[in-house]
């Protein structure tokens, strides 16, 4: 964070095209990263003490000022729509452990905590960093078996479903991931710190 405010997200569409198990290794180490970040010491005094992150103030001293606020708000609620209505209706993801659900929890929980307050206080930060590494045997497995095989029955995989978006988000973390930049660009570029999305639980 010594630079203001600096996360390696991977590409989304890259990221599910990767073997399973460096999937999750990447999702773990993106929430990781993303935790330690929100809940830097530095990155918080900055934000308390300046309410801005001085890396964008050029461009929005130079270009950002003449645009209405009101339409970049309409803007961003257009794209949080968008986005929404874009992974709704997709198919379910299904693996065969509950760890990805974790995962998902622990975006979901980040996103409410940047979207109200900026960052992550630390006794959050310690809960979400201990889900991110625990031990995924600890998590009990889901008997998915062939979950494309044709032999499977829709009733076998509409209970595997049901066991994976009954808890968690109901969309996938690449969706997640685009929601948080969404967050960022509002806040801290086209908007100001004081910018929030309401009604921002929709995607639980």
């Amino acid at each position: 964070m010594s630079t203001n405010f600096l996360i390696d997200v991977p590409e989304p569409l890259n990221l599910k095209r990767w073997p399973l198990n460096r999937f999750f290794t990447q999702v773990k180490n993106t929430l990781k990263q993303i935790i330690t970040e929100l809940s830097d010491k530095i990155y918080i005094n900055k934000l308390q003490n300046h309410q801005k992150l001085l890396m964008y103030q050029h461009l929005k001293n130079k270009h950002l000022k003449i645009i209405d606020q009101n339409f970049i708000k309409n803007v961003f609620l257009g794209l949080r729509s968008y986005l929404w209505n874009n992974y709704k209706n997709q198919e379910p993801e299904i693996f065969e452990t509950n760890i990805y659900n974790v995962y998902k929890q622990v975006m979901a929980n980040i996103l409410h905590s940047f979207n109200e307050f900026n960052y992550l206080d630390i006794n959050t930060a310690h809960t979400l960093m201990r889900k991110c590494n625990a031990n995924p045997s600890d998590f009990a497995p889901i008997n998915v078996g062939h979950a494309n095989s044709e032999m499977m029955h829709d009733s076998n995989i509409c209970s595997i479903i049901s066991q994976q978006t009954n808890t968690y988000p109901k969309i996938p973390v690449d969706a997640l991931l685009k929601f948080f930049t969404l967050i960022y660009e509002l806040k801290f570029i086209f908007g100001d710190t004081n910018s929030r999305f309401d009604d921002f639980n929709f995607f639980l």
